[in-house]
């Protein structure tokens, strides 16, 4: 089941609308509090209703999403490995989400904090070889510092997320609208 992208009153993405709160986004178009932009070719049904999925829908009035941008984020293993290009921040090699595992540049247990700005995208073999010790008491570099997490890195996650058929339709209607785009 395809999910709905939701875009600010300023064209700027504000989010996903997961696939368990299908009806949200027709709760907001319904209300008069967002526009439907794109459709998906599967319509949407219920008991006494039929109508477009929504694939891309604008918020009417502006939505303060600056709360969220000062909110840290979380260092989930997929927004790290996303973050670090799915790459090992102390050897260089390639990773997946199987993979890889993330890495505390200062282990929580010497204090270090459960933040971005402590957590690399690490492979296992170098994970196990640092252990519970930093970098230089381990012999090892990093290629990449720790950094926090950006409005680009988060829109980076939702397109690095993102199933093809939903791709494919929401940057159709970005392009349509001639919102400027960052897609790796």
């Amino acid at each position: 089941m395809p999910r709905c992208l939701i875009l600010n009153s300023t064209y700027e993405v504000l989010g996903v609308i997961p696939e368990h709160k299908r009806w949200r986004p027709v709760q907001l178009v319904l209300s008069g509090r967002a526009q439907l932009l794109a459709s998906y070719d599967e319509p949407l049904r219920g008991c006494n209703i039929a109508m477009p999925r929504p694939a891309v829908i604008i918020r009417q009035g502006y939505v303060q999403a600056r709360r969220h941008r000062d909110r840290p984020v979380a260092p989930r293993k997929r927004n790290v490995l996303i973050r670090d290009g799915f790459q090992c921040a102390y050897c260089g090699r390639r990773l997946s989400m199987t993979s890889g595992t993330i890495d505390h540049v200062v282990p929580r247990a010497r204090g270090g904090p459960d933040a971005m700005t402590n957590v690399v995208a690490c492979c296992w073999d170098c994970n196990q070889r640092k252990a519970d010790r930093t970098p230089e008491d381990a012999g090892m570099r990093l290629l990449q510092r720790p950094r926090g997490f950006g409005p680009n890195d988060r829109l980076q996650t939702i397109w690095r997320t993102v199933r093809s058929e939903e791709k494919s339709v929401w940057l159709d209607c970005l392009r349509r609208l001639s919102v400027p785009l960052h897609v790796a």
